[in-house]
């Protein structure tokens, strides 16, 4: 398989969106706990590339959340699963 974007398999093409839903809500500060949580796991030596990867699961969670649930997106539901970081935001 060519290594070309365009044959990118669906599962990396979501992940890139993720990460560029992440870097957007960096660069607005919106909301604020990104920053606040990429900040807290840079910390704790989390390395930035994974500290994004793991912020994007939370924003994977809430999205599946909101299709499930036909809501809104839950800022405080995002918040809540931020700050189970660095554990894993899948686990109840």
């Amino acid at each position: 398989m060519p290594t070309n974007s365009v044959y990118m398999d669906s599962h990396e093409i979501v992940k890139e969106q993720l990460l560029q839903v992440v870097e957007n809500q960096l660069n607005m500060d919106d909301p604020p706990e990104t920053k606040a949580t990429l900040t807290r796991l840079l910390g704790l030596g989390i390395n930035k590339k994974r500290a994004k990867l793991m912020i994007a699961d939370c924003i994977q969670i809430q999205m599946q959340e909101m299709f499930r649930d036909e809501k809104v997106f839950d800022t405080n539901r995002y918040s809540e699963l931020l700050n189970k970081l660095p554990n894993n935001p899948f686990e109840n």
